[in-house]
């Protein structure tokens, strides 16, 4: 299974999603992903799933990581990492039915925030991610 990760940048800012996961039984923190649609390219499902997600535009790949191993030991799901600068205005107009989400655009504060707040759920790639995000540069 392949799958894309989209790592938002909006100027200075992360693009965060909050979701409803059910098997966590609440809101969880991450960052716009889904799975690549047989014969689509990595660059066009981050797109997708990037604009359907937030309503956001990918305007510039700035790079990608080789698929990379989610659970090896329980799944051969595959993620490729997008880093990627984004615009446009927010709409959850092209959310599917089933889905809840919430998008944020955040400052590096705002991030360490969340971070540092232990009542919020985060997903582990996306928290290296938040992690990375809050400590570049220092």
């Amino acid at each position: 299974t392949l799958a894309v990760m989209i790592v938002p940048f909006c100027g200075d800012r992360l693009v965060v999603i909050k979701e409803f996961r059910i098997p966590v039984g609440g809101w969880t923190y991450s960052l716009p992903a889904g799975l690549i649609d047989a014969g689509e390219s990595v660059e066009t499902a981050a797109k997708r799933e990037l604009y359907e997600e937030t309503g956001l535009e990918l305007r510039k790949i700035l790079t990608m990581s080789p698929p990379v191993y989610n659970s090896p030991g329980l799944s051969d799901e595959a993620v490729t990492l997008v880093y990627a600068e984004v615009g446009g205005t927010l709409s959850q107009e092209h959310l599917e039915a089933s889905e809840a989400i919430e998008t944020l655009i955040l400052s590096r504060d705002e991030v360490a925030a969340l971070l540092h707040d232990p009542s919020k759920n985060i997903a582990a790639k996306a928290w290296m991610e938040f992690y990375h995000f809050v400590n570049k540069n220092n």
